[in-house]
């Protein structure tokens, strides 16, 4: 009966995605490092039957939450950019666009915290204490791996004659650095 509510649970993290339209592909590797997330997740935590399917729900709305203001502050960082790019932008209106942008990143915090807090709070101690411990690792495993594919992908180009540019995704076209805009030559 376990292994069936994981399978489930795993399924509905797998399937969610794709029935949305989303496909996976080299390009959108983030359902994949989830999916896989949730399996070592479930093996960490014990997770007994009834905890299972709650516990999960609620960290998929975690998840869509955090999607829905990333949206969110991508729109209002695009305004901010729009009005940068007139040669007369008014200040007040800066003003106004920033504090809008800091004000959704402010409630994307806040309800994040409070949304895997009321996921936590159905684990009992042990489990809490594993989550927190399984959250740390799992982080530290993930910045490892996406080292080593930057590592491989050099390596890859290197052998094929392309440049060898440090940085990682992206950086034929100068894209994938904080506050690279996506061009070369700047």
């Amino acid at each position: 009966m376990r292994k069936s509510i994981m399978c489930i649970v795993l399924s509905w993290f797998l399937l969610v995605p794709v029935l949305s339209g989303e496909v996976w592909t080299e390009e959108n590797p983030r359902d994949i490092i989830e999916a896989y997330r949730v399996w070592k997740l479930t093996e960490a935590l014990d997770l007994s039957e009834d905890q299972m399917p709650v516990f999960f729900a609620r960290l998929r709305k975690v998840e869509e939450r955090s999607a829905d203001f990333k949206l969110e502050q991508r729109k209002a960082l695009g305004k901010i950019a729009q009005l940068l790019d007139k040669k007369e932008a008014d200040e007040d209106d800066l003003a106004r666009a920033l504090a809008r942008y800091e004000e959704l990143k402010r409630e994307h915090r806040e309800e994040a915290a409070r949304l895997r807090s009321e996921a936590v709070s159905l684990l009992n101690v042990r489990q809490r204490c594993q989550h927190a411990v399984f959250e740390e690792r799992f982080r530290s495993e993930l910045r490892e791996m996406i080292s080593r594919v930057r590592e491989m992908r050099a390596e890859e180009r290197g052998r094929f004659g392309e440049p060898r540019v440090p940085g990682g995704f992206g950086e034929r076209n100068g894209g994938g650095r904080p506050g690279g805009s996506g061009k070369r030559g700047r």
